[in-house]
């Protein structure tokens, strides 16, 4: 079972466990998804990028506020986490996002923006096309508010 393995996980060495979180990917239940959010907080960096990809496949809206922190850290698992956060699975997570951008860390804050934006581009909130001017500073408002309410092009008039 799982529950076991999760127990014995933290006894096992490094490449092991990144081999275990990397197969807890295909199995979406709570117990992996603690496993691999406790994972992240390894010394080896090689268990936290398991983790991390793990989590950018079978995490919830638990696994947002970890993810958004760790892509903030300028570390070697920084980019993963950035990414895992891109792919976090429901609308829950959209929801954390927006939520969370006014009781984060400015750094943290930029992060949950980015991943607003890049799940806002993924899942095609807006029905028309987007806006030419991609390089325009409010860009990145319009992906945050895209996500709270459609964008100006969709709502009703």
């Amino acid at each position: 079972s799982v529950a076991g393995i999760v127990g014995i996980l933290p006894k096992l060495a490094p490449p092991n466990q990144a081999q275990i979180l990397t197969s807890f990917a295909e199995r979406p239940d709570a117990e992996a998804r603690q496993a691999a959010l406790a994972a992240t907080q390894s010394p080896h960096v090689e268990v936290r990028l398991a983790a991390v990809q793990t989590l950018g496949k079978i995490g919830d809206e638990n696994a947002v506020l970890p993810l958004a922190k760790i892509a903030a850290m300028k570390g070697e698992d920084a980019a993963a986490a950035r990414k895992s956060l891109y792919r976090l699975p429901g609308t829950a997570c959209n929801e954390t996002i927006v939520k969370n951008f006014d009781a984060t860390a400015p750094e943290v804050k930029i992060e949950l923006i980015l991943a607003a934006n890049q799940r806002w581009r993924v899942s095609k909130i807006c029905r028309r096309k987007r806006p030419r001017r991609r390089s325009h500073p409010s860009c990145m408002f319009w992906a945050a508010s895209a996500i709270r309410r459609r964008c100006r092009f969709c709502s009703p008039r």
